[in-house]
């Protein structure tokens, strides 16, 4: 299917260049657009796929077709031809020799030259596609050019170096390739090819390609699970590292999301399949990635301009030697030296590609490479709060019951019965965090969630109200009692919600958002670091943001913000000649990641809105790995600054000796091979790369604290109350 694509595209006017990716499903097309019709174009291109067999990819999810240098889609076949191509070429030249010097017998000329048509017939049909598809002289055209001329002059043994000497670093170059994708690859090849689905109360296994939105999957010990999805029976425990980062396994039970990939240590689950083959969360990852290596950055850019003017200075080189000297043999030395410099062109793509691969390893998904190579210039930053900089779920700071006979407890238990169908991060801990006993007994005969506010309900034969400020105002709920405590709250920087039982507040709950512990150190390493626009924008209240601003000695911060505000303030950024990078979670980030240079969604829980606007994500919520990746941002570009420094430099020099005659076209081809092996070992150190400041961060999840060790609001409770060993900071009666 996807030569019949590419055939078709290579017959269409105006057409520049095309990309076809078969692991995304997608064909990217670059055409002149004052020339192409492109409704008609893609209504040709539609009639064109209509007629061809589709093909179906039942192998798990890979990349190895992806974004390969050269234009080629399969690096392995490449690789196994590579191989065959040097051992033969080996084999001959062995026979060649043993028979030339010990045996003393020639090998008859008829035998040198067909075994060295065979031997380059790699090289030949290399130059032949580079003129069919690109209609451009290459340094496999002019190379090829060269070992027939040698062939005609007699010169048969210097053709066969050429060649062996070219495939064997043409073989260099897949290798090096390959293995900056090994990295990548192995968080990917995660998906069983079959698992067990629950059919009328009977475990069948079955295909993953066969697996259909809704079906129930049984997943046990040691297994892969195959599927998005959420589990509807069981318990167990989850290895989820490689989608979320964190080290330790997590509990998981009914209601609980659980990813395609991960693995369960201990326990069963059956699990309702949401998003299944390339809909999940890991193949949408995995398409990040191809594109991240498809795309090619502005020094590969100006690496591959470089190379083509190595290439005809070394082509005009070679001509003027064969032309003053009649030599063939110098004129090859000079063709390998100057003529075909791989390494010019590996300087960038290799160094680019290991980065690629030490981020994905790293847990840090780059949608391309040029976002990676611009953020080593950024100067500004704004961070959304909440996910950001604090955790997802926020901890119970306070509460103050509005009369001394209303226990803690049972405010707590009403809020938490009243927003246990509600997904907002305030209810999730609320239901989360307070014991069932506590909750009011009763049926819950209904439940109305108005969005920004708050819940209604009525269980059993009361009505409750739980919200913010402005729902106790629409409800008429009195609650000027607890003014001046809710405003001391506020100053700490918690979210306060009231309790109301058939209208009348019952007290008030003060929640608050905990800063990630390593949040206040990667403010300051940013700092130090020379980054001093350091922007807090948040859709929370303005006390609430100005404290959490306070407790990580930020200056700029604004709340209160819609998305559409966080946009906006991004956009002013721009306008004043910042580099602006984005950090957020959340669907009310998108807009503003869009905007920046550079958006990065922070954590694989993050919303999928978010992910998709970003150009970086972060798998898991570690902010220590932006700093990973600004560093290895600059390392990558100072090690391609290195590749061609080295690479210009050895190219004249191995030019200017084979000119004089002190390098033979076998020399020209070790001194070739020496640098460009040279240049793939610098690039793959990238690989291995960590800074020494954050190295700590980046090897595994940073210890956590727990809940006791945190420190806790600077908050005096009121006379007649004191701390509840319950949930953190819970204030209760004291009698």
């Amino acid at each position: 299917m996807v030569p019949a694509l590419d055939k078709h595209l290579a017959r269409e006017p105006h057409v520049i260049s095309t990309s076809i990716r078969p692991i995304t499903g997608s064909v990217v097309i670059h055409y002149e657009a004052h020339a192409v019709d492109a409704p008609q174009l893609l209504s040709r291109l539609q009639m064109t796929v209509a007629k061809l067999e589709p093909c179906v990819f039942s192998a798990p999810l890979s990349i190895d077709h992806a974004g390969l240098p050269r234009g080629q889609s399969d690096l392995a076949g490449s690789l196994r031809r590579g191989i065959v191509s040097v051992l033969a070429i080996s084999a001959f030249t062995f026979f060649y020799l043993w028979r030339r010097f010990v045996r003393k017998a020639f090998l008859p000329s008829s035998w040198l030259v067909t075994g060295t048509l065979l031997g380059g017939s790699n090289l030949f049909y290399r130059a032949f596609s580079d003129l069919r598809q690109q209609k451009l002289l290459t340094a496999n055209t002019f190379l090829s050019a060269a070992v027939l001329l040698a062939l005609t002059t007699g010169e048969a043994v210097a053709a066969l170096e050429v060649i062996w000497i070219q495939e064997l670093g043409q073989l260099l170059e897949d290798y090096i390739q390959d293995r900056s994708r090994r990295s990548i690859r192995k968080l990917f090849l995660l998906s069983p090819s079959s698992a067990f689905v629950i059919v009328n109360g009977v475990e069948v296994e079955t295909p993953i390609t066969r697996i259909q939105v809704g079906d129930i999957l049984s997943v046990r010990a040691t297994e892969r699970i195959p599927v998005d999805g959420e589990v509807v029976q069981g318990q167990a425990q989850v290895d989820e590292a490689h989608i979320t980062g964190r080290a330790e396994p997590e509990l998981r039970s009914q209601g609980d999301k659980v990813f395609a990939g991960t693995t369960l240590q201990q326990g069963q689950l059956q699990i309702k399949a949401q998003q299944v083959g390339e809909a999940t969360y890991l193949a949408q990852v995995a398409r990040m990635v191809e594109e991240a290596l498809a795309g090619r950055t502005m020094v590969e850019k100006q690496a591959d301009k470089l190379a083509s003017r190595l290439a005809l200075i070394g082509v005009g080189a070679s001509a003027a030697t064969f032309l003053f000297t009649g030599n063939v043999v110098k004129t090859l030395a000079v063709q390998l030296a100057l003529a075909s410099p791989c390494a010019t062109v590996l300087a960038a793509s290799t160094a680019v590609t290991a980065a690629l691969a030490n981020a994905a390893g790293n847990r840090v998904l780059i949608k391309g490479g040029p976002y990676f190579e611009s953020f080593a210039s950024i100067d500004c930053i704004c961070f959304d709060k909440t996910g950001t900089l604090t955790d997802n779920l926020p901890v119970v700071k306070g509460v103050i019951p509005r009369t001394a006979d209303i226990a803690p407890e049972r405010i707590l238990g009403i809020a938490a019965a009243a927003q246990q169908r509600n997904i907002h991060p305030i209810a999730r801990s609320l239901v989360q965090s307070v014991p069932r006993k506590d909750w009011p007994v009763g049926n819950v005969a209904m439940s109305a969630t108005i969005l920004g506010r708050g819940v209604k309900t009525q269980i059993g034969e009361n009505y409750f109200i739980v919200g913010n400020p402005a729902l106790m105002q629409d409800e008429a709920v009195d609650i000027d009692d607890l003014k001046t405590m809710a405003e001391r709250l506020a100053g700490e920087g918690c979210s306060i919600i009231y309790v109301a039982q058939n209208g009348q507040v019952l007290g008030m709950i003060g929640l608050k958002y905990d800063i990630k512990p390593n949040a206040a150190m990667f403010v300051a390493q940013l700092r130090r670091e020379g980054i001093t626009a350091l922007h807090l924008i948040s859709g929370d209240a303005q006390s609430v943001v100005a404290q959490t601003a306070r407790d990580l000695n930020l200056t700029q911060l604004r709340g209160d913000m819609m998305p559409e505000d966080k946009a906006a303030h991004v956009v002013d950024l721009v306008a004043s000649g910042y580099k602006v990078a984005v950090v957020g979670d959340g669907i009310n980030d998108a807009p503003a990641l869009a905007q920046a240079h550079i958006g990065i969604a922070i954590g694989a829980g993050g919303a999928q809105a978010a992910i998709e606007a970003a150009d970086i994500a972060l798998m898991d919520g570690e902010l220590d790995r932006i700093l990973f990746i600004r560093h290895l941002s600059r390392q990558t570009l100072r090690i391609i600054a290195q590749n061609h420094w080295f690479a210009v430099t050895t190219d004249l020099i191995s030019a200017m000796l084979a000119i004089t005659g002190i390098f033979s076209p076998l020399l020209s081809g070790v001194a070739h091979i020496f640098h460009t092996m040279t240049i793939c070992a610098n690039s793959s150190r990238l690989l291995s790369f960590r800074p020494k400041n954050v190295a700590a961060g980046i090897s595994e999840s940073p210890p956590r604290l727990k809940v006791d060790q945190r420190e806790k609001i600077s908050f005096q409770p009121p006379i007649g109350l004191q701390e509840h060993p319950g949930p953190e900071g819970l204030l209760t009666d004291k009698s």
